[in-house]
């Protein structure tokens, strides 16, 4: 029998708290019956039934330390899986800090309806909460087998090169974008320009960017091929830990 089909969780433990007194005073032949018994009353597994046995029964159900958060419904996620959409499908970390900003945009063009419960809602919701909800969303083309990573070339050990976190909260650490100039075609010789934007304060700049950038540069996030990393990505970022902003001609 089920527990949930012929009792409560308080009628099950005032049982049990009667037949742990009995328990307690049994053989160990007159135990095992006790549990078969048990067993077939209460629906419990018997290990279970011997994990009870060894101390008093409770018969009232221990207060909730934590109080659950807030339930996140069918309409929470739906507004996660098209505010996702909207931003190309970012990381839960880029993604849930612009929940309610989105939300409130996408309401004001008529693509959304919100309502305040909805949007304090998506105020407190989670990271960890938004990446399992983005792992229900449904993928246009199949994921591609698993494989393992190759390590990094030993260019990328040498700078500070990787991924740089939306909240970095200081200048210095640059997105790079290597640019071909060779129209249809990669064929042959041409020209290649490298723009560089500082993912705090925005700074770009186009040309001359050692002798112009106004803060140091800590690390670097390079959107390019193994062409630049391996041609003139190494000599460019040899020199970035001994580069001071501003040279000394420009100070006074």
């Amino acid at each position: 029998m089920h527990p949930e089909e012929g009792m409560s969780f308080t009628e099950r433990r005032q049982y049990l708290a009667l037949m742990y007194r009995r328990y307690q005073k049994a053989s160990p032949s007159e135990r095992s019956a006790l549990l078969d018994e048990m067993e077939v009353v209460t629906g419990l597994h018997r290990k279970s039934l011997i994990r009870l046995m060894r101390g008093p029964v409770a018969t009232k159900r221990k207060p909730r330390r934590k109080e659950r958060g807030p339930v996140y419904g069918p309409e929470v996620r739906a507004v996660v899986f098209l505010i996702a959409q909207a931003l190309d499908s970012p990381s839960a970390e880029r993604l849930q800090p612009m929940l309610v900003p989105m939300a409130t945009l996408l309401a004001q063009h008529g693509q959304l309806s919100v309502h305040d419960h909805l949007l304090a809602l998506l105020a407190t919701i989670r990271v960890s909460t938004v990446r399992r909800i983005l792992k229900r969303v449904p993928r246009d083309k199949p994921r591609p087998p698993s494989r393992l990573r190759s390590p990094k070339p030993a260019i990328l050990r040498e700078i500070p090169a990787g991924r740089i976190p939306w909240d970095i909260g200081e200048p210095g650490h640059m997105e790079g974008d290597l640019v071909h100039h060779c129209g249809p075609s990669a064929s042959g010789e041409y020209v290649c320009s490298l723009v560089m934007v500082d993912m705090e304060t925005g700074w770009v700049e186009l040309r001359h960017i050692l002798g112009r950038i106004p803060f140091r540069i800590r690390s670097l996030h390079p959107d390019n091929g193994s062409e630049f990393l391996f041609g003139g990505g190494r000599k460019f970022t040899n020199g970035l830990s001994s580069f001071s902003p501003f040279p000394e001609q420009d100070r006074a």
